[in-house]
């Protein structure tokens, strides 16, 4: 378990060593493919990416109708200005306003499920699920390695090592 989450962090964490986006889900526009708390890694928009991101394609663009935020959404169409027409796949209706292409920040490339949850309980104001995760999972990681002597055998295996030698008549007990 505890391998598994330090992979999902790497994941998280590693895509913008080269340039890409990670992006912590904070709303539900997107479900059931894409859920609150899952990172999407998205990888930077070029002219060469914008030229060939077709429909179906999940973005990642500054909001027209909120500046300053992000919106991921699925791209549904271009209209006859070349614009972004997009959708939440959880949205009965598609977004209305287009987005211009200068607006694209990525495409979708990875979701790791899961691993922004204590991020986004912290922003929701449930600080303590939060703390109590991150709490919680460095505790797992620091106490199978306390108090561990490397130059004792663990206690298992010397009983059974005992064990086959007491039946082998090797033992001196």
């Amino acid at each position: 378990m505890i391998a598994s989450v330090a992979a999902l962090l790497v994941l998280a964490v590693a895509p913008a060593l080269i340039g890409w986006r990670s992006t912590v889900v904070v709303s539900g526009s997107m479900t059931p493919a894409i859920q609150p708390g899952d990172v999407i890694v998205a990888r930077p928009a070029t002219s060469d990416t914008a030229a060939r991101t077709a429909p179906g394609a999940v973005v990642l663009v500054d909001n027209p109708a909120a500046p300053g935020e992000l919106l991921m959404h699925r791209l549904v169409d271009y209209d006859s200005k070349g614009q972004m027409i997009l959708k939440g796949d959880a949205n009965p209706e598609q977004d209305s306003t287009p987005v211009p292409m200068r607006n694209l920040k990525g495409v979708a490339s990875l979701r790791i499920p899961f691993i922004g949850l204590p991020f986004l309980w912290f922003q929701e104001g449930r600080h303590l699920l939060a703390l109590g995760t991150v709490a919680l999972l460095l505790a797992l990681i620091i106490w199978p390695t306390a108090g561990y002597d490397e130059s004792r055998p663990s206690a298992p295996a010397g009983r059974h090592r005992a064990r086959r030698a007491r039946r082998a008549g090797l033992s001196h007990d």
